[in-house]
């Protein structure tokens, strides 16, 4: 890859990849909610979703050190994985031959986690639960948008017979793994939601489902080794970006000050969940 190439690579990263990584930003108060059927939001979602890939694309404009130094260790990460791409593939495939990329299956997992949620909300009559599922369908659909521009701006082509690891600006859909993103945007948050006292199992089954999609997107030969790192990076961004969404007050301090007769009160609140 010549010094052009990374140059162009690097900058798609910065406008595009990382911008989630604002999540720790002030986020945007989320819009009244939309009339629903089944619980889920239906009607009016675009403006929703529009307002969120807005405020996650010129995140940027707002970054602090923390979130450049997370952009330089994933750029990094990339370009080492970048390096064993020939290995990687080499060790899962044995069939030179054209292949189905399984993208219906692979997605599969990924359907059952978000069914499943919706579902035992329902069954319990839990809120909580649904909210979490919204959150989980606004994090989906970020993570697709921004891996889908991605794409296009890149072009790598996706791995198969006689085509090189450095085939970029083609017209492919290689990098980033769109599949890798999803997995890891819904995982994510439902790792990061419910009540701490489940926090160890509800992390080892959603950031599970992301790690497995990347083996599977490897295995399947659907992916270069390199195009599921920046995807994992977009999904966890996408959630995190998408649960500061869902709830802005999370997390924050409140300071109260008010004068009493003699002296002043001063009163802290933080909001958890």
């Amino acid at each position: 890859m010549n010094r052009f190439s990374r140059a162009r690579i690097s900058l798609c990263f910065v406008g595009l990849f990382g911008a989630g990584l604002a999540s720790a930003q002030e986020p945007a108060v989320e819009p009244p909610g939309p009339e629903s059927v089944f619980g889920l939001a239906v009607t009016d979602p675009l403006s929703v979703y529009v307002g969120d890939f807005k405020e996650y694309m010129t995140s940027p404009a707002r970054w602090t050190g923390r979130e450049w130094a997370m952009l330089g260790g994933v750029l990094g990460a990339t370009s080492i994985a970048y390096q064993y791409d020939y290995d990687v593939r080499e060790h899962f495939v044995t069939d030179p031959e054209p292949h189905d990329y399984k993208d219906v299956e692979d997605f599969l997992p990924v359907a059952m986690m978000v069914g499943g949620s919706w579902l035992a909300a329902h069954v319990g009559e839990n809120d909580a639960r649904l909210g979490e599922t919204r959150t989980m369908m606004r994090a989906a659909v970020l993570s697709q948008l921004s891996t889908g521009v991605f794409k296009l701006g890149l072009g790598r082509e996706r791995p198969d017979a006689g085509v090189e690891r450095d085939d970029w600006w083609s017209g492919g859909r290689s990098m980033p793994s769109g599949h890798t993103a999803l997995a890891f945007a819904v995982g994510t948050v439902y790792a990061e939601s419910g009540t701490p006292k489940r926090r160890w199992a509800r992390r080892l089954a959603g950031y599970s489902l992301g790690v497995g999609m990347m083996y599977l997107r490897v295995e399947h030969d659907s992916h270069w080794f390199s195009d599921t790192i920046p995807g994992a990076a977009i999904g966890i961004t996408s959630a995190r970006f998408a649960m500061n969404r869902a709830n802005p007050a999370a997390g924050r301090t409140v300071v109260v000050a008010a004068p009493l007769e003699g002296g002043a009160v001063l009163s802290f609140r933080r909001a958890l969940e």
